[in-house]
């Protein structure tokens, strides 16, 4: 796994001097240093974000920290001006931009407010949410069906509107919260995650679900961390899970909307795991499906 964490965690994680893995825990740090990236998280580093989603710096200059664009997650701690999704340059001094407080906090959402969670929207909402995209099949016509498009024209017709996704996975506001995680054949294959935003990952196996057998057979609380391949994160499981689980990446391959089963579900997305064999699937539902601390979860499945 030659992959890295493609920006820093805030400064304000940071437990010791230059070098050291800001709120990580070691397994995490030693994954990186395998593929010979450990300054990827380290206060040392001055590595920059995503191409595609950074206009900024690679350091800077210890003076102020540029401007965040619009549905930004936090600038890293100052650095060159922040581009289309708010990040900024990922080492350097002084005040960070506006898209987070003192450069180290915080993920901004549209116009520097808090995050967008794009998953179950309407139509409508979904439309006028710079942070989200429509999900919909072709030829899907709005017109005189959604009450924000009451008179228009469309080349074809008798598509569906399928959902809500993410303009921008790193947006952060639809992939935080809980997902249920896994496949089904013969058996369920399925455990629950949430990512929270200070980058806790907590899992449940999701042993109350009818006729499962977990796809991590564990409950407890990681970490977890944007990867530097798109759309994907990087989550280091509990302690509890078995050996050869430790730390995976989470590819979002694509959006497929709001599907029909299983009830609840507010955006399905397919996923990619290392070593997992798929297809697999990540399905968006309300934080209520399980407790605070995930350590009691519902059944989605159930009939």
């Amino acid at each position: 796994m030659a992959d890295a964490i493609g920006r820093e965690l805030p400064r304000s994680h940071e437990r010791g001097g230059r070098g050291r893995c800001p709120g990580l825990a070691r397994s995490l740090c030693a994954w990186l240093a395998a593929a010979g990236l450990t300054a990827a998280c380290g206060g040392s580093t001055s590595a920059g974000t995503r191409a595609e989603s950074d206009a900024g710096g690679a350091s800077g200059s210890g003076g102020t920290g540029g401007t965040g664009g619009t549905g930004g997650m936090a600038g890293a701690s100052g650095g060159g001006a922040g581009g289309a999704s708010g990040l900024a340059g990922a080492s350097g001094g002084g005040a960070g931009g506006a898209g987070g407080a003192s450069g180290a906090s915080g993920a901004s959402g549209a116009s520097g407010g808090a995050p967008v969670d794009c998953a179950g929207r309407s139509y409508c909402d979904c439309r006028d949410e710079a942070a989200c995209r429509v999900l919909a099949e072709d030829c899907f016509c709005p017109c005189g069906l959604e009450p924000c498009e009451p008179t228009c024209s469309c080349a074809c017709g008798g598509g569906q509107y399928l959902g809500c996704g993410p303009a921008d996975l790193l947006d952060g506001g639809t992939l935080f919260g809980l997902w249920l995680v896994g496949w089904s054949g013969g058996l369920n294959h399925y455990s629950w995650i949430r990512l929270d935003p200070d980058r806790v990952a907590r899992v449940n196996d999701g042993a109350a679900i009818t006729a499962n057998a977990p796809f991590w057979p564990c409950v407890g609380q990681g970490e977890w961390a944007f990867s530097a391949q798109p759309d994907s994160v990087v989550v280091e499981l509990p302690g509890a899970c078995n050996a050869d689980a430790g730390v995976q990446r989470i590819h979002f391959v694509r959006f497929r909307g709001k599907p029909a089963f299983p009830p609840g579900c507010l955006l399905e997305a397919e996923i990619e795991i290392e070593g997992a064999a798929g297809p697999l699937t990540a399905c968006k539902l309300a934080s209520s499906a399980c407790d605070a601390a995930l350590t009691t979860c519902s059944d989605p499945l159930a009939p």
